[in-house]
């Protein structure tokens, strides 16, 4: 699996895919830290870490890598991972969350997918997707992912995990799915941490594979709260399958 992350940005580079994982056996990992497009180190001694995370909890990493070495070349570092021991013995396949810490003092890049199991990237392929970047007032994307095919019944319609950093606004949501639905719209709604609907709800239509929303009136959040995402409608031939929603975000503080 290969990653290069822009400091400038604190995203990985370039966009595309979410970065891939294999399962089975002692993996080969590289990570390249970019400054304004130029690959440097970092300086000596300097930590690093790559965590991994459920997405519904982003504060206890099932897993940290963090014995990195400078690679020849000077411009990049390595590590292995086996992937039949330690935490990832016992981890299903599937999306994950996952962040690169580094520096002294300490700085994360936010949080991007990784999906575990397949085929990891080839080399030289540095896949990204959407990173929320919740530092600083502005606008940005929060990512939740629905893994399989939709359903709209009990607890099987809740997806996806938004912790509030900043206090500010969701102004609407980007969806995709690998499997557009057909028959009938797939839609949407928000959700709190009690589970109560927002009425702020985004739509696929039929046959779509990728559709935006925006809300007549943004959420406002605040600090701490706790947003995921309930499917309200399935499609009624295929029901649609595998959706990434993008919430657009807006911090205020």
């Amino acid at each position: 699996m290969n990653l290069i992350l822009e400091k400038t940005t604190g995203k990985l580079v370039p966009t595309g895919q979410p970065a891939r994982l294999a399962r089975g056996g002692v993996q080969a990992l590289s990570l390249q830290f970019l400054d304004s497009s130029v690959a440097e180190l970092l300086a000596g001694g300097a930590p690093i870490a790559l965590k991994l995370f459920a997405i519904a909890d982003t504060d206890t990493p099932i897993l940290t890598v963090d014995a990195w070495t400078a690679d020849a070349d000077g411009v990049r570092y390595t590590a292995t991972l086996n992937t039949l021991a330690g935490a990832l013995a016992w981890v299903q396949g599937g999306v994950y969350f996952a962040r690169i810490d580094y520096g002294t003092p300490n700085v994360s890049s936010g949080l991007f997918h990784l999906v575990y199991g397949g085929t990891s990237a080839a080399a030289g392929v540095a896949p990204q997707v959407s990173i929320a970047t919740i530092s600083t007032v502005g606008k940005f994307l929060a990512p939740m992912v629905y893994t399989g095919r939709l359903n709209a019944d009990g607890a099987r319609a809740l997806f996806g995990y938004y912790k509030v950093k900043h206090a500010g606004k969701i102004l609407g949501a980007q969806l995709f799915a690998q499997t557009a639905p057909t028959g009938a719209d797939v839609t949407v709604d928000l959700i709190d941490a009690g589970e109560a609907e927002l009425s702020k709800v985004s739509t696929l239509s039929a046959g779509e594979a990728a559709e935006e929303t925006i809300f007549g009136s943004p959420l406002n959040v605040a600090l701490g709260d706790v947003i995921r995402s309930k499917i309200k409608t399935v499609g009624s031939g295929n029901k649609g399958g595998y959706l990434t929603m993008n919430l657009i975000c807006e911090n205020t503080a």
